[in-house]
């Protein structure tokens, strides 16, 4: 956060945060009454559901190269998004996979950044090499397929305000393993696996169980996070600001 957050948030005479995590984070740092922050959670498009809306959904994890089992992390290449603990904590799932299995893939789905580089240096450090894969320009339509196709989504960040890939995931009907945040557990409760986000050994145990079970998420989620659910709360709040 910075001064122009500070002086934004001082200023107005509503605010809105997008989950009480965030909202405390807002009062903690800028002092500001917790009475003037109100909580308005996102939305998620409808096409993230367990079942596609398609008569004939494409093959896209085999499109993208895929093969065998994989987990999905959907997430722009940023240091506090901890996708080097991930990395590093496949390369243990690599090493303790029955050999008698198909070797799973860790398919990272996101913006590449400068700290993409350090991410596929560890990658290629991971035996045996090409199990660790990066996409770019996903639609939402793949995406979605991405999802329902994987046998767990990894969310390892150390720092969220929200989070889409959790929700996402949980309404495609994916088992999800990630980070102990309270912005998380805040969102969707236990419907996650979570984890510490810097354990290493927890992410490897954790996935190597997750994949191996391969179970589908049966919590549903959807209706509580909508595009227009989020709109008619955030008129509630300009109405009040406007009086």
């Amino acid at each position: 956060m910075d001064t122009r957050t500070g002086v934004a948030v001082r200023t107005a005479s509503q605010v809105v945060a997008v989950s009480q995590a965030c909202k405390d984070a807002v009062v903690a740092t800028y002092g500001v009454d917790a009475a003037r922050i109100t909580v308005v959670h996102h939305g998620i498009s409808g096409i993230f559901t367990p079942v596609s809306a398609a008569s004939e959904e494409p093959e896209i994890a085999h499109e993208a190269g895929i093969s065998g089992p994989y987990v999905l992390c959907v997430s722009t290449h940023e240091p506090r998004k901890n996708l080097d603990t991930l990395v590093r904590a496949f390369g243990t799932v690599l090493a303790e996979w029955p050999a008698s299995s198909a070797l799973p893939s860790l398919v990272m789905v996101g913006r590449t950044t400068p700290y993409t580089a350090e991410l596929r240096a560890l990658a290629a450090a991971c035996s045996p090499p090409g199990q660790v894969q990066f996409v770019e320009g996903v639609s939402d339509t793949r995406l979605a397929a991405l999802y329902r196709g994987a046998h767990a989504v990894a969310v390892p960040s150390t720092c969220e305000g929200f989070g889409f890939p959790l929700i996402e995931a949980l309404a495609s009907g994916s088992p999800v393993i990630a980070s102990d945040l309270p912005v998380f557990r805040e969102l969707v409760g236990d419907a996650a696996h979570y984890v510490p986000p810097l354990d290493q050994s927890a992410w490897a145990d954790s996935l190597l169980t997750t994949v191996m079970a391969r179970s589908n998420s049966k919590t549903s989620i959807v209706e509580r996070f909508t595009w227009a659910r989020a709109a008619e709360r955030t008129l509630e709040v300009l109405y009040r600001a406007a009086v």
